[in-house]
């Protein structure tokens, strides 16, 4: 299942359909009702070549959604401190991403991986990153005396 809209969406399609899978790949272009969609899923896959902390990224782990994703952006640091709550590669690796899926695929149920993925998603809360926003705005405008 791809997710969402893009530049690739084309091309991926097109190629779904050069490698016979079109009918084993579902599109499902925009999509408002993500909890729905993560709950629908075993398995979320992020390859991306960069990026910051995706969002998808916070809310699959909320749900307790395994994830296998590249090594960029902030999602190192939260492996760095949680190395269990997800699997990642270097990017643009296809092979190496393939091989972790595969792994996590296999090892989906450890309790170890879950109780990973729930601290991370307690820490990253939407109640916590909002609160964190909040206290950065405090300190801006409390700089400028205007608080």
């Amino acid at each position: 299942m791809i997710i969402g809209e893009g530049a690739l969406e084309t091309e991926l399609k097109e190629q779904s359909r050069r490698l016979g899978i079109a009918g084993d790949v579902e599109f499902t272009g925009r999509v408002d009702a993500m909890l729905e969609a993560y709950e629908a899923l075993d398995l979320m896959v992020i390859p991306s070549r960069s990026e910051g902390l995706p969002s998808a990224l916070l809310e699959a782990l909320q749900t307790g959604l395994p994830v296998v994703t590249t090594r960029v952006g902030a999602m190192i640091e939260i492996v760095g401190e949680e190395p269990r709550s997800m699997r990642m590669v270097a990017p643009e690796r296809p092979e190496l991403l393939a091989d972790a899926i595969e792994a996590e695929l296999a090892d989906i149920a450890s309790p170890e991986a879950s109780a990973a993925r729930a601290r991370v998603a307690a820490h990253y809360s939407i109640e916590k990153r909002c609160d964190h926003m909040v206290e950065i705005y405090g300190e801006a405008l409390g700089a400028r005396g205007l608080r």
